[in-house]
């Protein structure tokens, strides 16, 4: 059995792909819908700007994630390990095995982690916020 160093090893987990092609479906519908956007031009392209400067964030964090060994921890720093199956390691700080990501969450990647679930949450928020202002505007129209 062979030890897992980073998420883009084998064996790939069926969540990690489909999660990868689900997210970049989502976002190429939602940026072209806003292209197609004429009522709110001046604020569409504000959003699609933002829009994509927050996917070319959360592909470098989600790439730094996958490619960080969660095994190797500062030797210095004494926290508590724990064995992971999926991987067939010890990591230091394991919180969990993150099956979207098909990596170890620990000490070493927790904060990147953290900082890949708020962008997330920051570009999803906008989205929906957009498709809210979009469906009530259509909807006063239609009124």
């Amino acid at each position: 059995m062979v030890t897992r160093i980073n998420g883009f090893q084998y064996p790939y987990s069926s969540y990690q792909i489909s999660i990868s092609i689900i997210y970049i479906c989502i976002l190429l519908f939602f940026n072209f819908s806003i292209l197609y956007n004429t009522i709110y031009i001046n604020i569409s392209y504000i959003i699609l700007y933002i829009n994509i400067i927050l996917f070319i964030c959360i592909i470098i964090v989600w790439i730094y994630i996958e490619l960080i060994d969660p095994g190797k921890a500062d030797p210095n720093i004494t926290t508590k390990t724990r064995y992971c199956q999926t991987c067939r390691k010890r990591i230091a700080g394991l919180d969990h095995h993150c099956i979207w990501l098909n990596t170890c969450i620990g000490t070493v990647n927790i904060k990147l982690f953290l900082l890949l679930i708020c962008l997330l949450f920051l570009q999803e928020s906008i989205q929906i916020c957009y498709i809210f202002i979009l469906f009530f505007n259509e909807y006063e129209i239609i009124l």
